[in-house]
C-alpha cells in the first residue's frame, strides 16, 4: 500500500486519486445533530418552566442544560471527520 500525502489544503489532489474516485466537492456537514440537541434544550427549560418548578429549579435546569449543550457540541466538533484536524486546532 502506498501512502499518499494531502497538500496544505487538506484535500487531495485530483491526480492522486485512483481512478473513478473523485472528491467530494462542498459537502457540508448535517445540521440534525445539532438541532437535535438545541431542541432538546429548548424543550427542557420550557418544561421546567411549565411545570411551575421554583426559581432555582429553573435556573439549574438551564445551567445543566447549558453545560451538556456544551460538552455535546465539542465532542460532535472533535470527532467531525470532514473538518481537517489542522483547522479545528486552529479554531
Amino acid at each position: 500500500m502506498e501512502h499518499r500525502s494531502l497538500p496544505v489544503s487538506g484535500t487531495p489532489d485530483l491526480e492522486s486519486l485512483p481512478e473513478g474516485r473523485s472528491p467530494r466537492p462542498g459537502a457540508a456537514p448535517s445540521p440534525g445533530p445539532a438541532l437535535l440537541v438545541v431542541a432538546g434544550f429548548w424543550s427542557a427549560c420550557a418544561i421546567a418552566r411549565a411545570s411551575g418548578a421554583s426559581m432555582f429549579a429553573n435556573f439549574m435546569t438551564q445551567l445543566a442544560g447549558s453545560v451538556l449543550l456544551t460538552l455535546l457540541f465539542l465532542g460532535w466538533w472533535s470527532l467531525h471527520r470532514r473538518i481537517p484536524r489542522g483547522d479545528k486546532l486552529a479554531a
